[in-house]
């Protein structure tokens, strides 16, 4: 399985968030997953790249179970305890 991280910064230029929605749907025709988070700006423009796709792939890691962002859906949440990875 192949991954890439879409991150950024919550005031990416509008510009630049359209050209990494582009790369996300580019690397999905590739078999690649998204691995990001659920913020405003940069990691948003990557899921929503993903989510445009019949079968998008992403993980999406949360900081907590519930976080939402009203502009993505919530398929591809992953939320992590610490206490988990002990």
């Amino acid at each position: 399985m192949k991954y890439y991280t879409g991150i950024g910064s919550r005031s990416t230029p509008t510009s630049i968030l359209k050209e990494m929605q582009e790369v996300a749907v580019e690397l999905h025709f590739k078999g690649y997953t998204l691995r990001s988070g659920k913020a405003k700006g940069a990691d948003q423009a990557f899921q929503l790249g993903v989510e445009s796709e019949v079968e998008g792939k992403a993980e999406v890691y949360i900081p907590w179970s519930g976080f939402k962002n009203d502009k993505l859906t919530d398929q591809y949440d992953m939320y992590l305890r610490l206490k988990d990875m002990e």
